[in-house]
């Protein structure tokens, strides 16, 4: 059987790609550097915000967060547990994309081989798969990636990432022709420049991106463009994105604007999504923001909470800021859920901050199950307080066991409510939950 000779073309790709393979394991293999930890943080820019209370998004956000902290083991596992969990989600692509590169940094580089495999092959045509090729030449003993016969920019993207690597001024002058208005430039050709530009051209870069993001006609470019504004230090992108965010009437660009905000360092960032939040914009975009602003750190995000809760009188917006209330350790928000729980004057609100008290539990322990016993107690309402003891039914906390026992053992209780708590006791293996379950068979 004669042996195959590379073209010219598959020579050149070739060496190009191991340039960069040489360039980028430098920087995502070796040890820390001082700059190292700006460029991570670049890189996690581009996770996609979910603002889903599924139990797939909540997977993802968990995996992102410990991506952001550096802690691989844990992020390896979030991802895994999606990818195989939620196997058809909208969220796998990316969550393959996440699980390799989580692999790549604990140097389980057969795993990673893997699962870029998978990747390729059930995602031939994601953004993810494009970025995976990438990761594919990090992986010691992997076969060279050979430029798909189809693609006759990816030759010029390769030239380009290499470029950057060898003459940082020189490549961002390229990619910004690449990316003027009137460029010839395919799409593909261009959000490869616009990557490039943000995650290595620093505040260099900022004016050809925000450029993009207000002059370019393909929306898919825009997009992307202003959504990796977020990604900047740069204070001065925040009114651009608001703008956008507040008075595009494209969907997807207000999207992307809110995304990048999201993403923004600046305190002036949270802000500006407590204004949207606050605003007359379609009640999505408001949830989007609100969102945002329960995932930020520190006692400014519960300050715009606590206003847009205070402000506006929709139950849509309420039940959001509600569940962003839940998700925090601050006291504030724990006695905000308390007093919606108790005093509001409308049921729905009052379940949601009963249901947000329960999450907190998990994370606030004792604190948030006294005041859901507490309530309970003082509760006139028998819906809530079925409602109470339905969100405490998941506790392993011994006090819950006991007022189990106590409401199923009480005759003069609702008898369906007695029959739900003999219900809940059946999780635990409490020696004392299973004596009274053996005493009433008696």
């Amino acid at each position: 059987m004669s042996k195959t000779i590379a073209s010219p073309k598959q020579i050149l790709v070739r060496a190009l790609i191991t340039i960069v393979a040489i360039a980028v394991i430098a920087l995502i293999i070796a040890p820390s550097t001082p700059a190292q930890p700006k460029s991570q943080r670049n890189l996690l820019n581009r996770l996609a915000q979910t603002t889903g209370t599924d139990p797939a998004s909540l997977t993802f956000r968990a995996g992102r967060e410990y991506l952001d902290d550096q802690q691989w083991a844990k992020a390896q596992e979030k991802f895994d547990q999606l990818v195989t969990s939620f196997p058809s989600d909208k969220l796998i692509d990316q969550a393959l994309y996440w699980l390799a590169y989580s692999q790549i940094k604990l140097e389980e580089f057969g795993q990673s081989k893997k699962t870029l495999t998978e990747l390729f092959a059930k995602f031939p045509n994601s953004n993810w798969t494009r970025e995976g090729r990438t990761l594919w030449v990090l992986v010691p003993g992997n076969p060279p990636l050979t430029p798909a016969d189809n693609d006759p920019d990816e030759l010029k993207a390769a030239a380009l990432q290499a470029l950057f690597q060898a003459d940082l001024n020189r490549g961002i002058a390229v990619a910004a022709d690449f990316l003027k208005p009137g460029s010839s430039a395919s799409s593909g050709l261009k959000s490869v420049a616009l990557s490039l530009l943000a995650h290595n051209g620093g505040t260099q870069a900022t004016p050809i991106i925000l450029g993009v993001a207000t002059n370019e006609t393909d929306t898919k470019i825009r997009r992307r463009a202003i959504s990796m504004l977020g990604s900047t230090r740069d204070d001065s992108v925040i009114g651009p994105l608001r703008d956008f965010a507040l008075n595009s009437k494209e969907s997807e660009i207000v999207e992307a604007a809110l995304y990048a905000i999201g993403q923004h360092s600046s305190p002036q960032a949270i802000v500006v999504l407590g204004e949207i939040a606050t605003s007359n914009r379609p009640n999505n975009v408001r949830k989007i923001a609100i969102s945002s602003i329960a995932q930020r750190t520190g006692d400014p995000a519960v300050d715009q909470l606590l206003k847009i809760y205070d402000a506006d009188q929709s139950i849509e917006i309420r039940r959001t800021v509600i569940a962003g209330f839940a998700g925090r350790r601050s006291p504030r928000a724990a006695q905000k859920l308390l007093e919606i729980a108790r005093n509001s004057d409308n049921i729905e609100l009052r379940k949601a901050a009963i249901n947000g008290i329960a999450r907190r539990s998990s994370v606030l322990g004792e604190s948030a199950i006294d005041s859901l016993l507490s309530l309970y107690e003082t509760e006139k309402n028998e819906e809530l307080k079925d409602q109470i003891i339905g969100s405490l039914a998941f506790s392993n906390d011994k006090r819950v066991s006991s007022k189990l026992i106590d409401i199923a053992r009480n005759p003069q209780l609702p008898i369906e409510r007695r029959k739900r708590a003999i219900g809940w006791l059946s999780r635990s293996r409490d020696p004392e939950v299973l004596k009274f379950l053996e005493d009433l068979l008696k």
